[in-house]
């Protein structure tokens, strides 16, 4: 009976331990949980600020290791920031400017889930996304713009480190369809991360502390956000950003900001690059929490595994 009972015992905890990872529907999102805490919630449907700003696409709330809020939406200060997103000041068909996915004007996102993946210590989500005009487009301008392709892999490495990856693939639907940054000298654009600091944030990579300019700095291939998410809990949850500059088109550098922005490493800058039909525009990025101190060392392995994924 006494093993039976430590047997039983063990295999509880182990399950606890375990912690596997769910998805579940809520709403008009699809929430990955590990175990009962919630990761992040992959938004499917269209959410907006009194009619205004309508946006989908994108990943909010994003919860740090020790269940912090990591991202912001709708934020005061812009509106139209919303988590972990990616998009473009300029949409054009042919010479037509058709919107502004990044103020989310003139453009709507159709999301079909195609599958999701969980198990006890990664998860992955496949989506297709269709670009479509807005009701108030010029005339002329194709119903369907572009065609994304999402993949969003999950991995939990022990109880301090976890990755986001993201593999995006862009296809026009149409003739001439064109993105580009905003149309001055920080070319904004692209993968951003919306942070939902309490204090200035502070910036380093391998070669030690990185500075915000107005403009975007050289950083190489990742960035480490440090600031504080929640002041309650003893550690905080570092954010690293990681990108592959040699694979962006007109890579830009990063777009850093201290509080009340977003983070972006830019492409293709203010001159917008044309969508083709037939191969697709490909860009993946990681996001690295870690909870604790983390040496460089060990984050650049972890970026040249992903670098090797491709």
């Amino acid at each position: 009976m006494r093993l039976l009972i430590l047997f039983t015992g063990l295999t509880f905890i182990g399950y606890l331990n375990a912690q596997p990872f769910e998805f579940r529907r809520e709403m008009d999102a699809l929430t990955l949980y590990y175990g009962e805490q919630p990761c992040f919630a992959y938004q499917t449907g269209t959410l907006a600020y009194d009619d205004a700003f309508p946006r989908s696409n994108y990943l909010h709330p994003v919860y740090g290791l020790g269940g912090a809020l990591l991202t912001q939406d709708f934020p005061e200060d812009h509106r139209h920031h919303r988590g972990i997103f990616w998009a473009w000041h300029q949409l054009y068909a042919g010479e037509v400017r058709v919107g502004d996915p990044w103020l989310c004007e003139g453009i709507r996102w159709e999301v079909k889930v195609l599958e999701t993946q969980a198990r006890r210590k990664r998860a992955n989500l496949e989506a297709v996304v269709y670009w479509m005009a807005g009701p108030d487009a010029p005339q002329g301008v194709p119903d369907t713009l572009a065609r994304e392709k999402v993949r969003i892999s999950i991995r939990q490495k022990g109880k301090a480190v976890r990755l986001l990856d993201f593999d995006i693939e862009l296809t026009a639907m149409a003739p001439d369809i064109r993105i580009g940054g905003s149309e001055d000298e920080k070319g904004y654009g692209g993968f951003s991360v919306r942070l939902n600091t309490t204090n200035p944030l502070t910036f380093s990579n391998a070669q030690g502390t990185v500075t915000p300019q107005t403009t975007a700095v050289e950083a190489g291939g990742w960035v480490r956000a440090s600031g504080t998410f929640n002041a309650l809990l003893p550690e905080q949850t570092s954010v690293v950003m990681m990108c592959e500059p040699e694979q962006l088109p007109q890579f830009q550098g990063w777009i850093l900001r201290r509080q009340n922005s977003m983070q972006n490493p830019a492409f293709p800058g203010a001159t917008a690059i044309e969508l083709s039909q037939e191969v697709p525009l490909r860009f993946r990025n990681r996001i690295l929490l870690h909870r604790g101190p983390m040496k460089d060392q060990k984050t650049d392995r972890l970026y040249r595994q992903f670098l090797r994924k491709r």
